[in-house]
């Protein structure tokens, strides 16, 4: 449907796990709000409305840290484009992100709550990702490089 529609897309599940992030916060609570951004995330992957199945969970799961890990956001979307542009696949820079994600909350200082919920989005990402990685282990994943209309980054 093309580049502004992925854009709308993009910024919709960006904005999902803000808010859902931002709800918690406005509760007073980092814990509250830890546990609604990964409800979020939760309803992204699994929306009972299409039966259990639903997107990968990356673009959410960024709106979520971005609300409660701003700087690790920041440095963690850097990688993504880094790892995006280096190995050219989408798929490949959100399971490195995804991995990061725990990580980059403990550096934060994050109590143990928030870092295994964080955890938990970096799992339900990875797992989203098993068709992309059975490509990838085949050689067949598509690539971010444009070849003709063919240009279907999946991430």
């Amino acid at each position: 449907m093309g580049k502004r529609a992925g854009a709308l897309v993009l910024l919709g599940d960006l904005c999902k796990g803000m808010v859902a992030a931002g709800v918690g916060l406005a509760s007073g609570s980092r814990g509250v709000a830890a546990a609604c951004g990964l409800a979020a995330v939760v309803g992204h992957v699994l929306p009972a409305t299409r039966r259990f199945r639903g997107g990968k969970g990356v673009a959410t799961a960024a709106g979520v840290t971005l609300v409660l890990l701003p700087v690790a956001g920041v440095v963690l979307s850097l990688v993504w484009v880094a790892v995006a542009k280096v190995g050219k696949t989408a798929s490949v820079a959100s399971i490195v992100v995804a991995v990061a994600l725990p990580a980059a909350a403990a550096v934060d200082g994050r109590p143990l709550g928030e870092v295994l919920a964080f955890a938990a989005c970096g799992v339900l990402v990875v797992v989203r990702h098993r068709s992309n990685i059975d490509r990838l282990l085949r050689g067949e994943e598509p690539t971010l490089e444009r070849t003709g209309d063919a240009d279907t980054p999946s991430g």
